[in-house]
This record gives C-alpha cells, sequence and structure tokens, in this order.
C-alpha cells in the first residue's frame, strides 16, 4: 500500500472531502472536515482539464491504498473485461481483500486491514490468505483466523459498525467473525464512492 507520510487530514482537505484514511477517527466528530458542503465551497483556482482529471486519479489512488503502478494495472485488467470501463475499474478496486475486510468492519481502515492479511490473521474459503490485492468474487467467504478473532483491534473496529454500516454489496455474520460479496456491485454502490470514473478512464486513455 502507498504509504502517506504526512497528515492524513491535510489530504481530505486537499481534495475537500472525507476520505477515511484515519480508521474510526474519520467517523467521529474529531475529524476536521466536520462540514462537507462548507470544504467543497471554498475557493479554488481553475484547474485544467488534465488536472481535473488527474486530481480524480489521485483521489482514488490515495482512497484504496495503492501505488500508481497497481492503480494502473488494475485499470488495464478491468479494461479487458465487458461492459463500462470505469464503473469495470472501480468493482476491481472495491473487490480487493483489504478494501473488503476494511469494509466489513472487521479493521478501522486500509492500512489496518492490509497488517491483518499480511500478519495471516484471515481467511478466503477456509484457506489462509496473505495476499491484499486478491480479488475476492461473489460468494467468497472472508473470515479470521482464531487468533485473528482475538485481536483487540478487530473488537474495538466491530464497535463502531453503528456508526460505519456494512455496505449492502456485503453480508457479515458479526458473531462469528465471517462475511461475504452477496452480489455485484451496482452504479448506486459505485456512486457512494464520490469518485467520477469517467474522469480516470480519460486520464488513462490519453
Amino acid at each position: 500500500m502507498a504509504r502517506n507520510i504526512g497528515s492524513k487530514c491535510k489530504i481530505c482537505k486537499k481534495y475537500r472531502e472525507r476520505l477515511y484514511l484515519k480508521g474510526d477517527r474519520c467517523y467521529s466528530d474529531k475529524c476536521p472536515i466536520s462540514d462537507l458542503k462548507e470544504v467543497r465551497t471554498g475557493g479554488r483556482k481553475q484547474l485544467s482539464e488534465y488536472g481535473r482529471h488527474l486530481l480524480e486519479k489521485q483521489k482514488a489512488r490515495i482512497m484504496f491504498g495503492l501505488k500508481e503502478r497497481q492503480m494502473k494495472n488494475t485499470f488495464v485488467k478491468a479494461s479487458r473485461r465487458k461492459g463500462l470501463k470505469g464503473e469495470n475499474f472501480l468493482k476491481a478496486l472495491c473487490c480487493r481483500l483489504d478494501n473488503v475486510v476494511c469494509r466489513l468492519g472487521l479493521a478501522a481502515g486500509l492500512p489496518q486491514a492490509r497488517q491483518m492479511i499480511s500478519h495471516r490473521f484471515v481467511k478466503v474459503n477456509g484457506r489462509v490468505c496473505n495476499i491484499p490485492s486478491r480479488t475476492v468474487k461473489i460468494g467468497d467467504e472472508v473470515s479470521l483466523t482464531e487468533k485473528g478473532k482475538k485481536l483487540e483491534i478487530v473488537k474495538k473496529a466491530l464497535e463502531h459498525l453503528d456508526v460505519r454500516a456494512v455496505p449492502d454489496w456485503l453480508s457479515l455474520d458479526k458473531q462469528n467473525f465471517v462475511g461475504r460479496i452477496s452480489r455485484e456491485l451496482n452504479s448506486e454502490d459505485l456512486a457512494q464512492l464520490a469518485i467520477d470514473h469517467r474522469l480516470i478512464v480519460e486520464f488513462y486513455s490519453r
């Protein structure tokens, strides 16, 4: 995962919206971007067409914690599938194992989810998987190992599920620490990401 050394809150201010880079803090009153409308309507110099494309691509890259090479490779693979390139690209990002673990609420944020996977606390279909970039498909079962279930960070993350609900395309058995991709993501699910995939397609299609 691409590492941001500087202040994560400053990154959110730059893009004028919450990118959820600090886990549960982003869902609390401690988040400096408490009024998204006020942040978004602030002054900003006019961007060029290339600048708008680049800004949207960078926003998506930061949200999913990827390096540029990973980002581009994901786009190239998604472009080969049937359907809209942009939607296929966002679906591929959402179905990464680290993102699924995070969205299920088993981790407070993407960095934490990636660490749990790398330390072999996560299983896919009953087998331990330590590859954060693995694609999770519809019906696949994502669960925690016995050691993973005892992690304090997991217990704290699950306590905040009432604040950050599990997306509709995922299902979670909270008692058994088991989640699944219950259906394919649709346009409404992707719209909640607040990413204009058309700008990203235009950026990589230059």
